[in-house]
């Protein structure tokens, strides 16, 4: 009866394995054939337009001038190029990576590309501010084509050169470009699936021999699926099929075992590690002001400590303590930090070495992002928006579509708003606190919004005073922020993510926040609750418990190194843990659909529009 079940489920595991493959298959076909193809020029090309070319890749005139009208035709900024003979593996990996149904249209989608050729506008090139040589390294094409991606976010494009020839794919610029896909994960992550594919292919033809016959014979054959009668025309295709289940373990050895450069220059990395040092001379009591007795939202002197956490997210020293008031309920870091410790604790984390993993991160709230774009009823028809606490501009450039006639600038304290600006994702960037300078921005604006900022300052109330004073009369002010009274918070403790601590120094329960906002003159028009939940929070409390228990080396605030042998389990423990992550993400959308009608989300958002007369 055992050996009946057994047969049955891997039978089972067999023919979905074999669906998955054809389904997959099809799949890429698509985005194969979506690729557009380098016509023939009929007129005179812009001249405006420069090419970057991998080092050993070359194009003749006819191919340039073809190329440049492409992109004038076609209103293109960024032009990636790729060879019509691009080996079938380097292939497979492009279309899985570029979906150009969603490429161009998407401006968070991440720069992807072929790493061969780049036809460039030079004003473009001219907003980036830097100097980029004609012939670049493979470490180069990949950073310029991310960079290229977010300055001409909707104006980004490939096209299948067919009389493009490509260069062979080195080991060193394969390492690259896996670091490159996975920079929120691991390397060990990032090439997992393929090597655990060939290994299920494998037993599946020992345990099952007809079903993983059949399964291995459609994997190998896929390449021609996804290829035969499309504008990539592989000069390896016949090999690449018939070796197919020979080279996936060869090249996976190959790759992992050779030496893998650092994902930050060794000299940054120690210049960085003896200003951390010099930072944590005097140890982290200079990161802390004194514990206040009272709370800072209602005066009362009834507080009792809620949670104490280390630095989850960055895991720099030292360990912080959340209290609550029993009176008003607000809950509060006390002692909170310092001028320096704010700066000790968020450098590197919003810019600096931590810009890309932030980066990455913010690109995967596009339903977050357009979710509060939503908010604002489309009577309002703001003509200026301000968003508090912008970061890199990610909202801002994303609810230009929701709102296309409406100017967008943003405020932050990170170096990454500056950067908004010359990207074209935010009209002005404006760099410094928004109680320093809202006096010069005295009703300049329609809309302010603050998306979980607020718990990040050193004063709402002050915060709250700005929004006031920049608003117009009957301007609406749009927050959004954790609920520290979800019930999972408090089952999580310290692995729940919206503590964040130490960046969150405060949570405010939504009846505080409704009163304060009346009190300083607005009133409130909508509340969100459950349907402004994120479901990322068992997945989440996973991930922050391995980096603790396998935390990443070579970070310059930590000292000494972790054990070579934590270091070296961190891929694979990881790896082993993903069918778990996989589930608590399942998990987590279920819940989010349970919290969808109550109060009981990590997030509640309100609207509040300030009084005509502009007074409370």
């Amino acid at each position: 009866m055992q050996t009946e079940s057994w047969s049955w489920g891997v039978a089972v595991a067999g023919v979905g394995t074999l669906l998955c493959l054809v389904i997959d298959g099809v799949r890429l076909r698509r985005r194969a054939r979506r690729l557009a193809t380098l016509a023939c020029p009929d007129k005179r090309p812009d001249p405006s337009y420069r090419f970057i070319m991998a080092d050993g890749v070359h194009l003749d005139d006819s191919t340039r001038r073809a190329a440049r009208l492409h992109a004038e035709h076609s209103g293109l900024r960024v032009v990636d190029l790729i060879p019509g003979d691009l080996p079938a593996h380097n292939a497979m990996e492009l279309v899985r990576r570029l979906d150009t149904a969603v490429f161009r249209a998407d401006p968070l989608h991440p720069g992807r590309g072929a790493l061969h050729a780049l036809l460039v506008h030079e004003s473009v090139l001219d907003r980036m501010d830097i100097d980029v040589p004609d012939t670049v390294s493979c470490r180069q094409m990949i950073d310029l084509v991310g960079e290229l991606k977010k300055h001409a976010p909707t104006t980004t494009d490939a096209v299948v050169v067919p009389a493009l020839r490509s260069r062979p794919q080195t080991l060193p610029d394969r390492r690259l470009l896996v670091q490159e896909v996975a920079p929120m994960a691991i390397t060990a992550v990032a090439m997992a699936p393929p090597l655990l594919l060939w290994l299920t292919l494998t037993a599946l033809m020992v345990t099952a021999p007809v079903i993983g016959f059949l399964a291995t014979v459609s994997w190998c054959l896929q390449p021609y699926l996804v290829f035969t009668g499309t504008s990539l025309r592989p000069a390896d295709l016949h090999g690449t099929c018939a070796l197919r289940w020979i080279q996936p373990p060869w090249r996976w050895v190959r790759t992992a075992l050779g030496p893998w450069q650092p994902r930050v220059p060794c000299d940054v990395l120690e210049l960085a590690r003896k200003d951390y040092a010099q930072a944590l001379a005097e140890g982290t009591t200079p990161f802390f002001e004194g514990r206040r007795p009272d709370c800072p939202w209602c005066g009362s002197s009834d507080l009792a400590t809620f949670l104490r956490s280390p630095d989850l997210a960055q895991h720099k020293p030292g360990h912080f303590t959340l209290e609550q008031c029993r009176q008003c309920r607000h809950i509060f870091q006390n002692p909170r930090l310092s001028p320096a410790g704010l700066e000790f604790y968020y450098r590197d984390c919003y810019d600096g070495l931590g810009a890309k993993r932030m980066d990455s991160l913010f690109r995967r709230k596009r339903d977050a992002y357009m979710s509060r774009a939503a908010t604002l009823d489309p009577e309002a028809a703001p003509r200026r928006w301000l968003d508090v606490g912008a970061g890199q501009g990610h909202f801002c450039l994303l609810a230009q579509q929701q709102w296309p006639t409406t100017r967008f600038d943003g405020l932050d304290m990170s170096a990454g708003i500056t950067e908004a600006e010359r990207r074209g994702w935010v009209t002005t960037g404006i760099a410094g606190s928004f109680p320093g300078v809202a006096p010069g921005l005295a009703g300049s604006y329609d809309v302010v919004s603050m998306h979980h900022y607020l718990e990040h300052t050193r004063d709402p109330l002050r915060e709250l005073k700005a929004a006031a004073t920049v608003l117009r009369p009957g301007g609406h002010l749009l927050i959004e922020l954790p609920n520290g009274h979800s019930l999972l918070g408090r089952l999580l403790r310290s692995r729940w993510l919206p503590w964040l601590q130490p960046q969150h120094q405060h949570f405010i329960p939504a009846e505080n926040l409704r009163k304060a906002l009346h009190q300083h003159g607005f009133t409130v028009v909508k509340e969100m609750y459950g349907e402004t939940h994120s479901p990322v929070d068992l997945v989440a409390a996973i991930w922050l418990t391995l980096e603790q228990a396998f935390p990443e080396p070579h970070v310059p605030w930590r000292t000494p190194e972790p054990a070579r042998w934590r270091s070296m389990l961190r891929g694979p423990a990881i790896v082993a843990a993903l069918p778990v992550m996989v589930i608590a993400t399942a998990a987590d959308r279920v819940l989010a659909r349970l919290l969808r009608r109550t109060r009981g989300g990590n997030t509640y958002r309100l609207l509040a529009q300030k009084h005509s007369d502009g007074g409370p």
